[in-house]
């Protein structure tokens, strides 16, 4: 895609937005399920270990509960998935020295090659992204913001 590429909306654009939003995400879970045969993780231990060793690579690694809220995760649930991360030594847990009874979760002894491969496919998601202007960087971010919390409404 560049700044060339069109799109041809008809009607009201409706359809056209559904099949477009659709297909990102079946091409995105795409890149999970590829992601997760390589590794043996389940998409939310991969989900895990990724936020976890960007924000290890930044010098901020995350606290467990700072984990769970963004994965929108159980606090039992992000601890099962750590326990599987940790027992991969992919993660460890080390006491938060500003409040002990928390754990800062850092990049493990053998996530090494995982940190290279995320480096890289960071790399090629910001190539891609920063070929988009200002204005379409932005209508990305809204659209992704209001589709999150479409996301998030419970029509029952």
């Amino acid at each position: 895609m560049g700044d060339d590429s069109t799109v041809t909306v008809n009607g009201d654009g409706v359809e056209e937005t559904l099949t477009a939003f659709l297909a990102f995400r079946e091409s995105d879970m795409m890149q999970w399920r590829r992601a997760g045969m390589m590794t043996g993780l389940t998409h939310s231990a991969m989900l895990a270990l990724a936020t976890t060793l960007r924000a290890d690579m930044q010098g901020a690694p995350l606290r467990q509960v700072d984990l769970s809220n963004i994965l929108r995760l159980s606090p039992a649930g992000t601890s099962a998935i750590i326990n599987e991360l940790e027992a991969r030594e992919l993660v460890e847990r080390t006491y938060d020295p500003r409040d002990r009874r928390s754990n800062l979760l850092r990049a493990g002894a053998s996530a090494v090659p995982f940190v290279g491969k995320l480096s890289r496919v960071d790399a090629g998601f910001r190539e891609h992204v920063q070929r988009l202007t200002a204005d379409q960087r932005a209508a990305v971010i809204g659209v992704l913001d209001y589709m999150r919390a479409v996301g998030d409404t419970d029509y029952n």
